[in-house]
């Protein structure tokens, strides 16, 4: 007969001490150390680094270089004092914000002022006629340079 001391019971399972995957820590430290100490990392890390930091800097860049430039628009009437009582008003509107600057450039023609917003002469045209009735009738045409925030 056996002796029932050194008997196990038969409900006991075996524990098991150890992780269920001991070596996935030292594999994961190994290859990010073998990553982290590679070229294509540095090289790369250091790249993107400096896309980053253009694509950040660039509408502040943009803003710089758009505060120096001149916005000019064709201004076309029907009659000459039409034309410069149009340019006036709208060099006080527009100049009065202290940002971009604006340049009225009085043509004759409607055509060649939309020749020239086609032809990056001007950024825009308004054109002005006096109706029969006295009435004023303006048309705007922008170019490619001039959004709607600025109509």
């Amino acid at each position: 007969m056996s002796d029932p001391a050194t008997e196990l019971p038969a409900a006991v399972v075996p524990t098991r001490d150890e992780p269920a995957f001991p070596n996935t820590t030292h594999v994961a430290r190994r290859e990010y150390r073998e990553l982290v100490r590679s070229r294509i990392f540095h090289a790369s890390t250091i790249t993107l680094t400096f896309i980053a930091l253009i694509v950040a800097l660039l509408p502040i860049v943009a803003k710089a270089v758009e505060r120096g430039g001149t916005t000019r628009i064709a201004v076309v009437a029907t009659d000459h004092a039409l034309a410069d009582r149009t340019s006036a008003t709208l060099l006080a509107i527009l100049n009065q914000n202290g940002g971009a600057r604006f340049e009225t450039v009085t043509v004759g023609d409607a055509s060649d002022a939309s020749d020239g917003v086609d032809d990056h002469r001007y950024d825009a045209a308004i054109i002005t006629s006096r109706l029969p009735t006295g009435r004023l009738v303006t048309q705007v045409q922008l170019g490619e340079t001039m959004g709607n925030d600025t109509l």
